[in-house]
């Protein structure tokens, strides 16, 4: 497989949004154990940039994001890759929420 930076193509590139301060937020890869990782802000224009330009299979949502910015920020990547695969970070003591993301696909719940 070929090479982009030391990433190999098989890997997982996965975008993470919002829970790192803006001064650790890259759009270069940052390879780790066979996974990818891009930082990305909580914002529509930027995150359809990244996943526009770089392909992710994964977005992972940080914790403490606002529920509509989350929401919007998923159809908005969504819309660019629809084969986005969705994963995010939450409060373990909040079923419902976990629940209610699973309901819009998402397919990994870290809490």
């Amino acid at each position: 497989m070929g090479t982009l930076s030391g990433f190999r193509l098989r890997d997982q590139l996965v975008v993470v949004v919002g829970g790192l301060s803006y001064g650790d937020i890259t759009t270069e890869p940052c390879p780790v154990s066979g996974i990818a990782l891009i930082a990305c802000g909580a914002d529509q224009r930027q995150l359809k940039q990244v996943v526009g330009n770089r392909q992710p299979q994964w977005i992972l949502l940080a914790d403490g994001l606002d529920e509509d910015v989350l929401d919007s920020l998923v159809h908005a990547a969504r819309a660019i890759l629809p084969t986005l695969r969705l994963a995010m970070v939450g409060p373990s003591d909040n079923v419902e929420r976990c629940e209610r993301w699973a309901r819009r696909g998402c397919g990994v719940y870290l809490a």
